[in-house]
């Protein structure tokens, strides 16, 4: 479509990244365009990084610039459809505006279907992130991102009271630019 723009097709070798991983090639893009991103804010790492989109992805980065793996679960609107497709009566449900928080203990169906997912997903990543903090030796930040990801800073802030915990609305997208920017340069 644009004859005069210089495209750069990223592939897991893009990610200035040493990928302590079995199958290099098959972490997701997002992944680690965020985890690039988290190297340069968190000056090469540790790093803990939340993405809460379709997905849900609690990845670590060690020192040194060193993906290490991560957790992956179904996001909300993912385990909201789940629940619908899945189900012959649970109905399906709208989330509320973000800052919004749901009784725990739900009076109706939707009530209940929205604690268990908002309750539910908070409640995992906070633990699989507080789970990974022994493995970073230091204090790394908690860097989190996402569609959703503004909707639970705050609360896994609350959750992880003793530490930096920070939203960054377009962490993967920083870590696209970063490298394609590398990818020029060569």
């Amino acid at each position: 479509r644009f004859p005069g723009d210089n495209l750069t097709r990223l592939t897991w070798k893009d990610a200035q990244l040493h990928l302590d991983v079995e199958f290099p090639e098959r972490v997701g893009l997002d992944r680690l365009m965020g985890a690039l991103a988290a190297a340069e804010i968190s000056n090469a790492g540790p790093a803990i990084i939340i993405d809460l989109g379709t997905a849900a992805k609690v990845n670590f980065l060690a020192a040194c610039r060193v993906f290490a793996g991560g957790a992956i679960l179904p996001g909300l609107r993912m385990s909201s459809e789940a629940l619908r497709g899945g189900t012959d009566l649970l109905p399906a449900i709208s989330f509320p505006e973000e800052g919004s928080e749901p009784p725990v203990v739900g009076r109706n169906t939707e009530q209940a279907i929205l604690s268990g997912l908002i309750w539910g997903l908070l409640g995992a990543v906070a633990e699989l992130a507080s789970r990974m903090l022994p493995s970073s030796g230091a204090k790394p930040p908690i860097l989190i991102t996402g569609g959703d990801g503004k909707r639970f800073a705050a609360a896994i802030a609350r959750r992880l009271p003793n530490e930096h915990v920070e939203f960054h609305e377009h962490l993967v997208a920083v870590g696209i630019w970063l490298a394609a920017q590398a990818g020029s340069r060569e």
